[in-house]
């Protein structure tokens, strides 16, 4: 797991408390629907830039970002804690218990298993959060300009695809 900016911002134990509460609930939810149950994951608040959180496929762990945790707790604990959840349920559930999929499987990430564990939790099967970032904590990649000789235009790459590129 990567050390950042985000492993400086401190969780209170408050909110700690409320996290995992949430995880158990969801995880008892959908115990109660499906008969089938997972331990409590290790739980890090060390998540930075835009993304909300992180569930690992491969280790039984979860992964949020603080800041934004800590900036819109109520709806942050109720969506996201549960959306990182439905993936360790869903990793767990239909791929190494009902041996339906791959943990590689598009349908574990955001696809048709995915969206049926959120729909057994109660919650919108939404990919993405709509919470504010602060400027300070996005990481920006410098841009590179290129142009096309066949119609003159010129086109902004990021660092990765000019690396990609210079190769």
């Amino acid at each position: 797991m990567n050390k950042n900016k985000a492993d400086k911002i401190p969780v209170p134990n408050k909110i700690k408390k409320r996290v995992l509460s949430r995880i158990e609930e969801c995880i008892q939810t959908f115990y109660d629907a499906t008969g089938y149950s997972i331990s409590v994951p290790d739980i890090y608040y060390n998540f930075g830039g835009l993304t909300g959180g992180y569930a690992s496929r491969k280790g039984n762990y979860v992964q949020f970002n603080p800041e934004l945790l800590l900036d819109n707790v109520e709806d942050f604990i109720h969506q996201l804690v549960g959306h990182e959840i439905a993936h360790r349920l869903c990793t767990e559930y239909y791929c190494n218990h009902l041996d339906l999929c791959s943990i590689h499987d598009r349908k574990v990430i955001h696809g048709k298993y995915w969206k049926e564990t959120m729909n057994i939790l109660g919650l919108v099967p939404d990919r993405c959060h709509s919470y504010k970032a602060k400027e300070s904590n996005v990481r920006r990649q410098k841009r590179y300009a290129y142009s096309c000789k066949c119609k003159g235009k010129i086109y902004e790459l990021s660092t990765t695809k000019h690396n990609r590129m210079v190769k």
